[in-house]
C-alpha cells in the first residue's frame, strides 16, 4: 500500500471520530478556544452523573449503558447538561461561571459540539 493511500485512510478514519459518540454513548466535543466545563443536570445518578473539564479540542464520553450517566439505560433516554466557562470578575477577585448552554438535552446515544472562538458567540450544537 502506498504512503498516500495510508494517509488517506487515516484521514478518513479520523474524520469519522466525532460520529463515534452516536454508536457508543453520548460525547461532548469542545471545539472552542476556552476550557469548557460540562455538568450533567438530569438523566444521571445523584452524585455520580457526568462531569468534565474539557480543554480546547478535547472530548469526553459516557456509554449510554452506563447507569451513572444514563439511569434509564436506554439509547434514546434524554440526558441534559449545563455547559459553561469561567471568567474573572470585574474586581479580579473571583471566577464567575459564564453559561454557554442551560439544560441542553440530547438522547443518551447523541452528542454535543461546543462551538465558538475568539470571544464570538459560544454555543452548543446537539446531534441525535
Amino acid at each position: 500500500m502506498t504512503r498516500k493511500i495510508k494517509i488517506f485512510i487515516l484521514a478518513v478514519s479520523i474524520g469519522f471520530l466525532p460520529f463515534m459518540g452516536k454508536v457508543y454513548g453520548f460525547c461532548i466535543y469542545n471545539q472552542t478556544d476556552k476550557v469548557m466545563y460540562v455538568k450533567q443536570v438530569s438523566g444521571g445518578r445523584f452524585l455520580k452523573s457526568f462531569y468534565a473539564e474539557l480543554m480546547p479540542g478535547q472530548h469526553a464520553c459516557c456509554n449510554w449503558k452506563n447507569k451513572d450517566c444514563n439511569k434509564e439505560g436506554k439509547r434514546d433516554s434524554i440526558v441534559r447538561f449545563n455547559v459553561y466557562y469561567k471568567v474573572t470578575s470585574k474586581d479580579g477577585r473571583r471566577l464567575i461561571d459564564k453559561e454557554v448552554c442551560h439544560r441542553c438535552p440530547i438522547p443518551a446515544g447523541g452528542w454535543i459540539e461546543i462551538r465558538g472562538k475568539y470571544g464570538q458567540l459560544y454555543h452548543c450544537v446537539t446531534h441525535e
